[in-house]
């Protein structure tokens, strides 16, 4: 391994060279009840892994609805209490399940919105999920004396775009080959 000093802060051009500008926009997701946020992708393998959606799921396999609203009333509230069926237990404890087939014979995706009243849940208290929208992987700041002239840098906390502008700064005696990938969509900067 080669370390290679590079500068944290760039011009834009570099960046969008590095393929930083056009590929770095995980969506991310936030909860409206809880304000936990979540990158939009990790969402549904989080809601499986948690406390509540695994006790659901054990409920659900027990094949009654007395059993789902027995889970509603009781450990419903302590661990998804922002869950449409929580919220309105008594609203949802009323309706006839007589008319529905067993929660165990419904897809997963038809349970969840019949529970949670939509498929967007957060992971950790059943609340609504906002829309996905892109995160701010790229730290954008001045470079300059005075804002109105100085020229706009990004920056994040990867040095692959330094390989781009500062590869010949490596020590003169250093027999180790640095890899480079070239990528022809990739193309270093030149001014």
């Amino acid at each position: 391994m080669v370390g290679l000093d590079a500068a944290i802060t760039m011009h834009p051009r570099v960046w969008e060279a590095s393929g930083h500008l056009a590929s770095f926009s995980d969506p991310f997701t936030g909860c409206l009840d809880c304000g936990r946020h979540y990158r939009a992708d990790h969402v549904e393998e989080a809601r499986k892994n948690s406390k509540w959606w695994q006790r659901l799921m054990e409920v659900r396999a027990k094949g009654t609805w007395s059993a789902v609203v027995n889970w509603v009333k009781g450990d419903g509230e302590k661990l998804a209490p922002n869950l449409t069926s929580v919220k309105q237990a008594e609203a949802f404890a009323e309706r006839d399940f007589s008319r529905y087939p067993g929660p165990h014979q419904l897809s997963e995706s038809e349970f969840i919105k019949e529970v949670g009243g939509s498929e967007s849940i957060c992971p950790s208290c059943g609340g609504r999920l906002s829309e996905p929208r892109p995160a701010g992987l790229m730290l954008e700041t001045s470079l300059g004396p005075v804002q109105e002239t100085a020229i706009k840098g990004l920056s994040q906390a990867r040095d692959r775009p330094g390989n781009l502008c500062q590869f010949r700064q490596r020590p003169s005696g250093l027999t180790e080959e640095i890899a480079f990938r070239n990528r022809p969509d990739r193309q270093g900067v030149s001014e």
